[in-house]
């Protein structure tokens, strides 16, 4: 289906920008992170309306099931609804039924002139389902089973996760604690930094933040972690602290697995998978800058982002290269102390931070990419030293790419022996979701 091009007007309100940038995400396959940091980097809006902006986007995102099944209800045709149409309708429904400080007549003012820009047609119908749907907002906040066919439906819908992905979060949790993530991922995502201990402590950099008005408490997993309780990226980025390169903003899972990894100084590192840099600059500051990594992506864009990150924080030692992590190359036979194949990935764990992927997942892709990562462990094992180290990780929760890979690898590689495997929820003190494999290399090969 050809994609239409989507207009966008030169002075623009917070909730029309919204309209924009979600249509953006659902019609052109925008990450919506991206998409956000872009529009705030234009300073089109006070900080108000900046809030304003991205509760719109993620939540009508994190939302998406339950504000289409909530609309659904007031429509009495289901035929389909024009997208430009039906995306006017989530945010009406997300600002009536989720948000609590503005208006009924004010959300659906707004939806109705924007409609009249964009879908004039359709004027009459919007208002028509948002005036019934603020009549009725009351009873359509209530929880009843009765209006789902099962419990798995009901989830769904609740959590706003397609029933797929559902099924694979109650298959890795169990039953609670699946139920308790998939309801707390539509919740937003905690901010963490990372101290470089290049340059200073964890407790000197809270002692800084403290100075700047940045209250922050450690994390409870990874000694360089602190969580920050009442401060933006922006605002974070804009600290002298971080343009002296104290710290790194990153999820504290991200930093476990360069922590699993556990490099020493003078080290002969490979980061396959390496940009943006989070995981390779930590690498770095725990070989205190001595020694070699190696840090390779297919882009040369995302590698400028890896080297920008090294310079910022006062490291030397990360060469960056151009490699397909897929083809052999011949120069890394057993050439590595450590390798971090932190592989490409369905995302699964991540989506608290893009919700959009859940919409995304479907197994005929992630056949693909179980192959690319399977191309990837294989290349991985070869440039270790007999005796190295290897950790492999994604920002998934489906054993298909974590635990089956990790097998399937040992069964084709007799020379690797699985150390510890892990895998990361929010329930582990807010983190991302992530998985982590540490193994080691015995020997030579026995295909």
């Amino acid at each position: 289906m050809k994609k239409e091009k989507i207009k966008r007007p030169k002075k623009i309100s917070p909730r029309e920008q919204a309209f924009l940038s979600l249509l953006a995400i659902d019609r052109e396959g925008a990450f919506s992170n991206l998409e956000i940091k872009k529009v705030l980097s234009r300073s089109l809006f006070s900080k108000p309306d900046m809030h304003l902006y991205t509760a719109l986007v993620y939540g009508v995102i994190q939302n998406e099931l339950y504000l289409d099944h909530q609309i659904n209800k007031m429509i009495k045709s289901r035929t389909s609804l024009d997208f430009k149409v039906r995306e006017l309708l989530r945010m009406g429904a997300y600002q009536l039924l989720m948000m609590d400080r503005i208006p009924d007549y004010a959300v659906i003012s707004e939806a109705v002139d924007l409609c009249g820009r964009h879908c004039p047609r359709a004027k009459g119908f919007v208002n028509g389902v948002l005036r019934n749907m603020a009549r009725q907002k009351k009873q359509l906040k209530k929880w009843s089973w009765s209006d789902y066919e099962n419990s798995v439906q009901a989830l769904s819908v609740r959590a706003s996760v397609p029933k797929a992905i559902l099924e694979i979060f109650l298959q890795v949790f169990g039953t609670k604690k699946g139920v308790s993530i998939l309801m707390q991922m539509n919740q937003p995502s905690p901010l963490t930094l990372r101290t470089n201990g290049l340059k200073t402590t964890r407790e000197n950099l809270k002692h800084l933040l403290e100075q700047d008005g940045i209250e922050s408490e450690e994390t409870a997993l990874s000694e360089r972690g602190l969580r920050i309780k009442n401060a933006s990226v922006s605002e974070l980025s804009g600290t002298q602290a971080y343009q002296a390169g104290f710290y790194t903003i990153q999820d504290q899972g991200a930093m476990l697995i360069a922590e699993a990894l556990d490099p020493k100084p003078g080290d002969q590192v490979l980061d396959m998978c390496a940009a943006p840099g989070g995981k390779t600059t930590y690498i770095a500051e725990m070989m205190q800058d001595c020694g070699q990594i190696t840090a390779r992506d297919l882009y040369p864009s995302r590698l400028k982002l890896v080297d920008n990150q090294a310079s910022l924080l006062g490291i030397t030692i990360i060469h960056t290269e151009v490699c397909d992590g897929t083809q052999l190359n011949p120069k890394d036979h057993e050439r590595y102390d450590r390798v971090l194949l932190d592989a490409p990935c369905s995302g699964l764990g991540i989506i608290r931070r893009k919700p959009e992927i859940r919409y995304r997942f479907n197994r005929k892709e992630q056949k693909t990419l179980i192959q690319i990562q399977q191309k990837m462990l294989i290349h991985a094992v070869d440039a270790l030293k007999p005796g190295g180290t290897l950790v492999y990780s994604t920002c998934t929760i489906d054993p298909k790419e974590n635990n089956e890979q990790i097998q399937w690898l040992v069964q084709n590689k007799k020379n690797i022996k699985i150390e510890t495997t892990r895998q990361i929820s929010l329930l582990d003190d807010q983190c991302d979701g992530f998985f982590i494999a540490k193994m080691k290399k015995i020997g030579a090969a026995q295909d």
